[in-house]
């Protein structure tokens, strides 16, 4: 048997190592009471392509994103926090630093 190699799998995003970037659809990011996170189960891809349009980078704290290449999308308050079991807190939106209070 042939086992698949590990270039020739998905990574997601909670998976990549901290300063790797990818990419991944814009609804992987979502807003609860005013702070952003990124759902860490959804797949950083390699290279962008269709709704695959959104730059993730992962820092040890949570994500870094880039919006540049989704400006069309517009985020709504919960989305993509359905079966989110990782979320990652958001700390930049395009080099916008956000406030993150931890209780």
């Amino acid at each position: 048997m042939v086992k698949i190699p590990s270039w020739l799998k998905e990574t997601s995003i909670k998976d990549m190592r901290y300063g790797e970037t990818g990419w991944t659809v814009p609804w992987a990011m979502y807003e609860i009471h005013g702070q952003a996170y990124i759902n860490g189960n959804y797949t950083a891809h390699k290279k962008q392509g269709g709704t695959v349009s959104m730059l993730v980078t992962r820092i040890e704290a949570g994500a870094i994103v880039d919006v540049s290449e989704c400006l069309d999308y517009r985020w709504g308050e919960g989305e993509g926090f359905h079966d989110c079991s990782c979320p990652l807190p958001v700390f930049e939106i395009n080099g916008a630093c956000l406030e993150f209070l931890v209780a």
